[in-house]
């Protein structure tokens, strides 16, 4: 199962840590956003088109972070997307099973 995951955070933030280390543990790909690269005012420029509008308030509450983005969707806390990257994982390993 191919899933698009970024990972907003920044270095130096142990749950960003963690979360990172749980999505490798899961053997799942993901892209790291570190966002205190904007914090001298500069987000990317095309940032309402990707739907950050949770990641530049998390910027100036940098301890909601890590924040995940699953398949360009919308971006949620760590727990919650968890439980959704591992809910998706099920669905798919159930899926497996059942054409197989």
């Amino acid at each position: 199962m191919s899933m698009g995951i970024r990972v907003f955070g920044k270095v130096g933030c142990g749950k960003c840590d963690s979360c990172k280390k749980n999505l490798g543990r899961l053997g799942l790909l993901f892209e790291s956003i570190d966002i205190t690269e904007w914090l001298d005012g500069s987000p990317p420029g095309n940032w309402q088109e990707r739907n950050l509008h949770n990641v530049l308030a998390a910027y100036y509450h940098l301890e909601d972070l890590p924040l995940l983005q699953i398949n360009d969707e919308e971006i949620t806390s760590y727990p919650a997307g968890m439980r959704r990257i591992k809910m998706m994982l099920k669905e798919a390993t159930q899926e497996v099973v059942a054409v197989a």
